[in-house]
């Protein structure tokens, strides 16, 4: 009876293997028509897509063959099937053509070029971690303890469910990311995306803890599995709710309560005090950010340059010389804002950026400045009291918020933009400086680091600043337009895509630095 079962069980799987294939080949074949032909965004589109659909069915073919191999190990297979056939063997036929089928899709991996940049940062981290696990599939030990090798293979199954379901997430957040939006309709689609890209996170953080069960059953340190059969249903339910809550579950499995009983200790006598001696004061480490405002910075920038920008700004006297002071740039956060908030008190007529709130009610969300070169959305203090406008801040802020001091406090920005060159998320942290920096310097060193990196504002006639483009492939140029292909970052999704055969009007872009602040 059991060996029926198991002959059953066998047999589905070579149907899936061979369906699996039958698709993975036929993609295969498209994407191969594909490659010789004039390339153009179509057909790039075309070839990512085609890419895409293979490592699906590769992800599918990976877990038959995980399943193929712990057959394999069981010499009950000898023992299926009418005399003169062998199990064996064909379980051993198809892992081989699962193999080739691995070998090609790597061979396609290496082909690929990625041409659509993140819609978040958080969306090429994925990307790349999904490459990982594809390479990472071939060269996993396959000594496992037997008794885990089960459970090991569950948890397996649902990394694939996890990687199926960010898939989805991923295809609906593109989806949505090119569609043209209406005003009215801002809210509700920020709300979606940012839903999106919570489920994302989660899916994100199973898969992480998944793969540390993983390791801890291929070292014998889990002993109890019925709780990862528990994990393992809860996880179904995660699949059909993703604001269901499983993320308690790893915890009891990782570390399970230990019920010691504790000794009793022995009542001793109290100890007769024969001396006392001062307790010594406390030395106040010094911080980082102290150490750095205390010592020079690593590298040096034309502070000149800068300064002579915000001298030539009308400001007034006042403004001018706090602005200039290009220490301010380099000190922590909270000293930025009390300097300023100091500086905004003696408030007069002739302020142009310091602005003072006269009702004296503290707000940790306002800041004592209001920058008429930025976009108002940006800017705390004006959209609070002044606008009804409903702008959501992205969420992942505080990642380039902690770079950007980081980067500021030893003028670090040269180093940035290499790293840039090679990683082109950091291009985030820049665009923080721009319109986030606290001091106008650090909005103008990261305005001139942008456009030396290629980026140029565009549709600046509105005063608004919402867009940089930067040109990846120019088609036509003339003395009034370009055409081709651009990477556009869009300040109201926090984003960069491809605009493929676009008109670019010089007369509608900053083609240079700013001179002046006003």
């Amino acid at each position: 009876m059991a060996n029926r079962k198991l002959q059953k069980e066998i047999d589905i799987i070579f149907k899936r293997v061979q369906e699996g294939l039958k698709d993975f080949n036929y993609h295969y074949e498209r994407y191969e028509s594909l490659q010789n032909v004039e390339d153009d965004s179509d057909l790039q589109r075309e070839r990512e897509k085609l890419s895409n659909d293979l490592k699906k069915e590769i992800k599918k073919l990976q877990k038959y063959r995980e399943q193929i191999k712990h057959w394999l190990s069981n010499d009950a297979v000898n023992t299926l099937g009418p005399v003169g056939t062998s199990y064996s063997q064909k379980l051993l036929e198809n892992k081989s053509l699962v193999e080739d089928a691995m070998e090609t899709y790597k061979i396609v991996e290496k082909q690929t070029k990625l041409k659509s940049f993140s819609n978040q940062s958080i969306m090429m981290n994925m990307l790349d971690s999904r490459k990982e696990d594809s390479e990472s599939d071939d060269s996993e030990s396959e000594d496992y303890p037997p008794e885990a090798l089960d459970v090991i293979l569950l948890l397996k199954d649902l990394l694939i469910q996890l990687d199926e379901s960010t898939e989805k997430f991923e295809h609906e957040h593109e989806k949505i990311a090119s569609k043209k939006i209406r005003k009215n309709n801002i809210a509700t689609i920020e709300a979606k995306k940012e839903k999106i890209q919570s489920n994302i996170v989660n899916n994100n953080y199973h898969k992480k803890m998944i793969k540390k069960l993983i390791k801890l059953l291929k070292s014998s340190l889990i002993s109890d599995y019925s709780l990862i059969y528990v994990l393992k249903d809860e996880l179904e339910k995660y699949f059909q709710d993703e604001d269901y809550d499983v993320k308690d579950y790893y915890d009891d499995i990782i570390n399970p309560t230990e019920h010691v009983t504790p000794k009793e200790s022995p009542i001793s006598s109290p100890a007769i005090i024969k001396t006392l001696k001062p307790a010594t004061t406390p030395v106040k480490p010094v911080t980082n950010w102290s150490a750095s405002v205390a010592i020079p910075p690593k590298t040096k920038i034309d502070s000149i340059h800068y300064k002579n920008i915000i001298k030539s700004s009308s400001l007034s006297k006042t403004e001018t010389n706090l602005f200039s002071d290009l220490n301010l740039v380099r000190v922590p956060p909270g000293i930025q804002d009390l300097v300023i908030s100091f500086a905004s008190k003696r408030n007069n007529d002739e302020f142009k950026i310091l602005i003072d709130d006269e009702s004296n009610k503290f707000n940790q969300f306002l800041s004592p400045l209001h920058k008429p070169y930025l976009p108002e959305i940006v800017q705390p203090n004006y959209y609070f009291q002044f606008t009804n406008f409903n702008f959501k801040h992205p969420t992942q802020l505080i990642k380039f918020q902690n770079y950007w001091n980081e980067v500021r406090s030893n003028f670090q920005f040269d180093k940035l933009e290499q790293e840039i060159k090679e990683t082109q998320d950091l291009i985030f942290v820049f665009f923080y400086g721009f319109y986030y920096g606290l001091t106008p310097a650090e909005n103008l060193i990261a305005e001139n680091y942008l456009f030396r990196l290629g980026w140029k504002p565009y549709n600046v006639d509105n005063k608004k600043l919402y867009y940089w483009f930067k040109n990846i492939k120019q088609d036509k140029s003339t003395t009034q337009f370009e055409i081709g292909d651009y990477q556009v970052f869009d300040l109201n999704f926090w984003e960069i895509f491809i605009k493929y055969n676009f008109k670019f009007d010089y007369s509608l872009a900053q083609l240079k630095p700013s001179k002046s602040l006003i």
